[in-house]
């Protein structure tokens, strides 16, 4: 990432990224130059040789280093450092991974989507005052009208939906919604794989009412609450989404939402291995619309001083800004950041 100077230039930065194929859709449509690497292994050398060329040619002012992966292909600074070489390097933590390669790649400064993040990397020996919390940026939902017979489901029936899972998550899905004989559940497959998942939900005889849908934002649009049935994510980004749908959630307690769910006040948390409890979790919000409706509306007023694209994005750009580039008039703590630089 090179900063831009000059009063006609739209964006302060100009953006490159080194990054996966499947990536490549979204930073297109962002507007952001890319070129693909398979980032296999701490021994792919092809990875660390284009992230290595883009460094040459780009010389950037700052390189941002997304999670583990990206921080073993990134080649440690020259010491001493080639004159105009002034790249600032800045590693995101995006889970609870190792932090050594971030070191080994010459970053100084960590920063976290989570607290919980911030804490783990203070306590595995990364620098206190070098490591802070900064949000991610959250879009709000693009979703117009749903309807519910496009995926065969009666309008006047309790629906939830399950946006996101794993293939434990799903297991317990269909255990809980045994318990839950007038429910219907809008479950996205974990993967294009679904011929296994359609023989369980056959199995657990759910077939009448549980329906497998594509789109997890319409899933979540079209649902009277939201399950996030996940026991990997350590970051909670699909309960931030289900905030800004303003939907009751309803989560298993891994690291990521339970840093970011307060239990009964924006959502609820539950065991990661007991379907009995989800089950009563899910029934008592269904037959509470009132409580229902408190936690969706505590969570979208969490999503909208915390994650919305205009709050996070000013958090992001003040960051990068002052790493970038001279130091400003504002601190990164005035934009709600603990980042220090």
């Amino acid at each position: 990432m090179a900063a831009v100077s000059g009063e006609e230039t739209p964006a302060p930065f100009v953006q490159r990224a080194v990054t996966r194929a499947d990536w490549g859709p979204a930073l297109e449509e962002a507007g952001v130059a890319q070129r693909n690497a398979p980032y296999r292994s701490f021994f792919d050398l092809v990875t660390r040789r284009r992230i290595a060329d883009e460094l040459a040619v780009m010389r950037p002012d700052l390189l941002l280093i997304w999670g583990t992966a990206a921080a073993r292909a990134v080649d440690r600074p020259r010491q001493p450092q080639a004159p105009g070489d002034r790249t600032a390097r800045l590693g995101i933590l995006l889970g609870y991974e190792e932090i050594a390669p971030f070191a080994h790649a010459g970053v100084r400064r960590l920063v976290a989507p989570t607290q919980d993040l911030v804490d783990y990397a203070r306590e595995l020996g990364w620098p206190a005052e070098e490591v802070g919390l900064l949000a991610p940026v959250v879009p709000e939902p693009a979703v117009g009208a749903v309807l519910r017979q496009r995926w065969d489901t009666p309008d006047d029936v309790d629906l939830v939906a399950a946006p996101v899972s794993d293939a434990a998550g799903t297991a317990l899905l269909l255990e809980a919604w045994a318990e839950l004989p007038e429910t219907w559940l809008w479950l996205v497959p974990p993967s294009r794989k679904t011929k296994r998942l359609k023989k369980a939900i056959r199995r657990a005889e759910l077939s009448d009412r549980v329906r497998l849908v594509d789109k997890p934002e319409t899933a979540v649009a079209a649902a009277d609450l939201a399950v996030i049935a996940r026991h990997d994510d350590p970051i909670g980004l699909p309960v931030i989404a289900c905030w800004a749908a303003e939907r009751a959630t309803v989560a298993l307690a891994a690291p990521g939402p339970a840093a970011l769910i307060g239990h009964d006040r924006d959502g609820l948390l539950v065991a990661p291995d007991d379907p009995r409890a989800l089950s009563t979790a899910v029934g008592n919000l269904l037959a509470d619309p009132l409580r229902a409706d408190r936690l969706a509306a505590a969570g979208r007023e969490t999503y909208e001083q915390g994650y919305a694209a205009t709050r996070a994005t000013e958090r992001w750009q003040l960051t990068l800004e002052v790493m970038a580039g001279p130091p400003l008039a504002a601190k990164p703590g005035d934009a709600g950041t603990d980042i220090r630089v």
